[in-house]
Order: structure tokens, then C-alpha cells, then sequence
């Protein structure tokens, strides 16, 4: 499953982090940074985080991103029938549209390493929102996604078992930070 919020092996972890992106992301040198995120601001308090979104992003299908997408993705991390692994890290977290580029997360307490939590890739609502959420792990998106991240889904090869033994990325021409500077990566995998 090439979903951040089901990715739970390091291959499906990597695969969602070069076609998804997040809030925030890790530099290179290993810093928390915005990625999606122009900026964001936290209360005195330590309990609302407000996040403010770059303007004029886009999905590797050219659909707008905006803060739905990002309410949406939280709210299918929080519902118990979805069953994403990172639902544990946002019981307890309210999240609000304040307009199209400004998302409001509010806490019960205070807690220190939360904006780790924004670096959990964004999903398509238009996509997966009419997605039952008792169905979306086994969803057509989880092996062909559409995300915000540098490369793109260009193609797979199943063996006869149905195991992906070829998956293709290419370099997404919407992404909205420098690079990638690798037109194209294939993966194989072996038994």
C-alpha cells in the first residue's frame, strides 16, 4: 500500500514519501521543514497549531491542493475504519479549515514533537473521498496514487501471483519545490 497513512513497511514508506508530501519534511541534513506549509504559528499555550499553505499547489493530476485535503487526510487518519497505522498519533487532535490555504489543529494538551505529526503525507480528497473507508486499504489508489510529492506514478508490472515486480515513478512536473533532478526511477523487487 503506497499510502502514507497505511505505509507501514520501509518499502511502502519510501515509495509514499517520494509520491506524497506533506506538511512539513526532514532537509537532508535531517531538520524539520515546511513543504507544503508556508509557514505556521503556534499558541502561547502549546495547543493550537495554525498552518498556512503555499498558494497555487497542485496534485500530479493538476487538481488545486488546498486545506480540504489536508482536513480530509487527518479525518480518514482519526476513523477507526480506515485503519491507518498512525491513528494513535492524532486521538486527541481537532482539525479545522479556517479558509483554502489555513488549517487549524487544536490539542487537548500541549505536546512538544505534534508538528512531527504534519509531515505524514496528504491524500487527494477528490480522489478518495467517496472511497468507503472500510474498503480504502485494498483501493486501486494504494498501487497507482496520485500525490503532491516530487515523483509521480508512470507504471507497474505484476507477476501472475499479483505481486508488483516492476513499479515506475517519473519526475512530477506539478511538484512544487526545486528538482527532482532524476527523470525517472524503476524499482525492482525479488522474492
Amino acid at each position: 500500500t503506497i499510502n502514507p497513512i497505511f505505509a507501514t513497511s520501509d518499502t511502502d514508506r519510501d515509495l509514499a514519501r517520494l509520491m506524497f508530501a506533506g506538511l512539513f519534511t526532514y532537509s537532508s541534513d535531517g531538520v524539520l521543514e515546511p513543504d507544503l506549509a508556508l509557514r505556521y504559528e503556534m499558541s502561547q499555550d502549546g495547543k493550537i497549531y495554525t498552518v498556512t499553505l503555499k498558494e497555487n499547489l497542485v496534485w500530479h493530476d493538476h487538481t488545486p491542493l488546498d486545506a480540504d485535503d489536508i482536513v480530509f487526510t487527518v479525518k480518514m487518519i482519526q476513523n477507526p475504519r480506515a485503519q491507518s497505522a498512525l491513528r494513535t498519533n492524532w486521538q486527541g487532535v481537532n482539525v479545522e479549515k479556517i479558509d483554502s490555504i489555513t488549517v487549524r489543529f487544536t490539542l487537548r494538551t500541549p505536546y512538544v514533537p505534534f508538528i512531527e505529526n504534519l509531515t505524514v503525507g496528504i491524500l487527494p480528497r477528490h480522489l478518495w473521498e467517496d472511497v468507503d473507508p472500510d474498503h480504502m486499504i485494498r483501493h486501486e489508489l494504494n498501487v497507482k496514487p496520485v500525490g503532491a510529492g516530487p515523483y509521480a506514478f508512470a507504471s507497474l508490472k505484476q507477476a501472475k501471483d499479483g505481486s508488483v515486480i516492476r513499479y515506475e515513478l517519473a519526475r512530477a512536473s506539478s511538484y512544487h519545490r526545486e528538482g527532482p533532478y532524476l527523470k525517472k526511477i524503476i524499482f525492482l523487487f525479488f522474492k
